[in-house]
């Protein structure tokens, strides 16, 4: 399936990548959040400050001509909006009608430090706001015109409140002015947004290498517990801390206890067509020895009568040869059904490796063999068993690479609590459709093989509660792997 999106493929970058964009969202949402909440709060507080500046200036104005005579004399404005007073307004001005035409009486503006897009009104500007503001000033109320429908150089904000005469008609009007840049919150809070992902990005380096980290180790446990179960052992039963790695952890061991009881169905099932054989193949081997045994007596009477001295028959050599393939045959197969209990002593697996090298001619030169094993390394198991496990791998390491001279390695190291036998050879390895049955009677791969051999080398380890398994060697040739207790 093709990704849009490249992952990384670690799990601490997934979860780096999940938690920051979390933390971006979060810090972005609140952000937004608390700037719309300020800002509002602030507008309110601005409009209720204006609106207060509006009406002190509308008093001093009312002040100062009680009998509408218009015009606004003394300093009263210059006290009221110098940098003492209330500084933070920019342009204040009392516009009057004279012939229904306004003008203005006064005008002030205030220097403001830094940028502005705040210019002073001219009273073109002034009449249209009193205009579009007129049914609430007429009824004696605040106006309070809309900053985005203002021109880009007028953006403000901006009261007007009305001055009645004594028949309740709009004589003129107060207004002050301040610039929208008091309540441009974007930037106060993009830094703060700033300094927290800042602040974020290592939180975030830190919590997922501890949760990485922490997960990391607990599947390794699982996977402990899968690799005992494939040694057939019981699994790990530490508890995990997180619920669905313990449900892992369940399934782990629910799938030991079902391998295990498969295993012992086909253990009993084993055990009993071993039995089955082995009552049913020893009548048939004694059966078939006993015949042998008088063919090869009268052979041997022919041969005297009429083979002559120093004479070599080949008819009479392939009988002889026959016969001995059918006496090893029977003798290998009464092996093979006989019930084995290992009689235990100890002894070294290398030194016993070697001895069945040193007997064997075809093996024989420094390099045909060669035995890597600990030093001192001894093993309780039952010697006769042993040698004939040996010699059936030696067997078949020797028959796989004729007509060469046979290149054998064998090593021997211990493995938790087993110890481990490695017999690798340098043939052309078993053919893959043999491999689910090379452990099985009478299954074999050679033209003169009797497919006893292996079967018979499984029986004996299997009685030594071991196991051997089979694998292709990635340079050509066949590797038997040998595990059984050390006890």
């Amino acid at each position: 399936m093709q990704r849009y999106l490249p992952l990384p493929q670690t799990l601490f970058g997934r979860l780096f990548l999940a938690m920051l964009g979390t933390a971006i969202a979060l810090l972005v949402c609140a952000s937004a959040f608390w700037y719309r909440q300020a800002f509002g709060l602030l507008d309110r507080e601005a409009t209720l400050y204006l609106e207060s500046a509006a009406w002190q200036l509308l008093d001093e104005w009312r002040a100062a001509h009680p009998a509408d005579e218009g015009g606004l004399a003394g300093g009263g404005r210059t006290e009221l909006l110098a940098p003492g007073g209330v500084s933070w307004i920019h342009n204040a001005y009392w516009v009057e009608f004279r012939d229904h035409r306004p003008r203005f009486v006064a005008s002030y503006s205030t220097q403001v430090p830094g940028e502005t897009n705040l210019l002073p009104p001219s009273i073109e500007d002034v009449d249209d706001l009193i205009e579009d503001g007129l049914p609430q000033l007429e009824e004696g109320r605040a106006y309070f015109p809309d900053p985005e429908q203002l021109e880009v150089g007028r953006r403000c904000r901006i009261v007007l409140v009305p001055r009645l005469d004594r028949d309740g008609f709009l004589a003129g009007v107060a207004g002050v002015e301040a610039d929208l840049r008091y309540m441009d919150l974007f930037p106060v809070i993009r830094r703060a947004a700033g300094y927290g992902l800042l602040w974020a990005v290592p939180l975030c380096v830190a919590a997922s290498f501890l949760v990485a980290r922490s997960v990391s180790r607990r599947v390794g446990l699982l996977v402990t517990s899968l690799d005992r179960i494939g040694r057939n052992e019981p699994p790990q039963v530490d508890p995990l801390g997180i619920t669905e790695l313990e449900k892992i952890r369940e399934g782990v061991t629910l799938l030991h206890g079902r391998l295990a009881e498969r295993d012992a169905r086909l253990k009993a099932l084993h055990e009993e067509k071993l039995r089955d054989l082995a009552f049913t193949g020893s009548a048939i081997a004694h059966e078939v020895r006993n015949p042998l045994s008088a063919i090869g007596m009268h052979l041997g009477l022919l041969k005297r009568r009429y083979l002559p001295v120093n004479g070599d028959l080949e008819s009479f050599a392939e009988i002889e040869e026959q016969l001995v393939r059918l006496k090893t045959l029977a003798d290998r197969f009464l092996d093979y059904s006989r019930a084995t209990q290992p009689v235990r002593e100890r002894f070294s697996p290398a030194g016993l490796i070697r001895e069945a090298v040193a007997g064997r001619p075809d093996m024989a030169g420094p390099d045909t063999v060669r035995i890597t094993a600990p030093a001192g390394l001894e093993i309780n198991g039952d010697i006769r068993m042993w040698r004939q496990i040996v010699d059936n791998l030696l067997d078949n390491a020797a028959a796989a690479v004729r007509p060469g001279r046979p290149e054998i390695q064998v090593e021997i190291y211990m493995k938790n609590d087993n110890l481990v036998l490695r017999f690798a050879d340098a043939g052309p390895g078993v053919p893959p459709e043999l491999v689910p049955r090379l452990f099985t009677p009478f299954v074999t791969g050679r033209p003169d093989g009797h497919g006893i051999g292996l079967a018979l080398v499984r029986k004996f380890v299997e009685a030594h509660d071991g196991g051997i398994r089979y694998e292709a060697s990635p340079e050509g040739g066949a590797i038997f792997h040998i595990e059984v207790p050390m006890r």
